[in-house]
């Protein structure tokens, strides 16, 4: 029984151990960025509405609270939930409706290793357009 346990508690420890350098390499991976690298991106937000993502980064930045975003044309960037408010005001459905969506302006910074750093929403501005939606 004895065995039993302490098994139990290796795999436990192991399993523990394993997490957190995960969590390390994706930190480093994803926090340290170039320096002087900030640029912007402005487009029209894409909103799709189921978000299937399953990669490492989305795992990573699902964990720390950040959402993602598309913008037309120029791929998906990670924002804080506050800032995805700004970027999807209400349902898509609804601003369909309405005859307008979402432009927004954002920056970041490149990341030393690739990619992109969390974008931050510097402007928001609604135009009398249909707004993209995807699956």
């Amino acid at each position: 029984m004895s065995l039993i346990i302490k098994m139990i508690n290796g795999i436990t420890l192991l399993l523990f151990l394993a997490l957190l350098l995960w969590f390390v390499f994706s930190a480093v991976r994803y926090r340290l960025v170039n320096v002087d690298s900030r640029y912007e991106v402005v487009g029209e937000v894409q909103y799709k509405m189921v978000e299937v993502t399953l990669n490492n980064r989305s795992l990573f930045e699902g964990i720390l609270g950040n959402k993602p975003i598309r913008l037309v044309d120029k791929g998906m960037f990670f924002v804080s939930e506050k800032d995805k408010k700004k970027l999807w005001p209400e349902s898509p459905f609804d601003m369909e409706r309405k005859q307008y969506t979402i432009k927004a302006r954002i920056t970041l910074q490149k990341l030393l290793f690739g990619g992109g750093s969390v974008a931050k929403v510097v402007e928001v501005e609604k135009i009398n357009q249909r707004p993209i939606r995807n699956k």
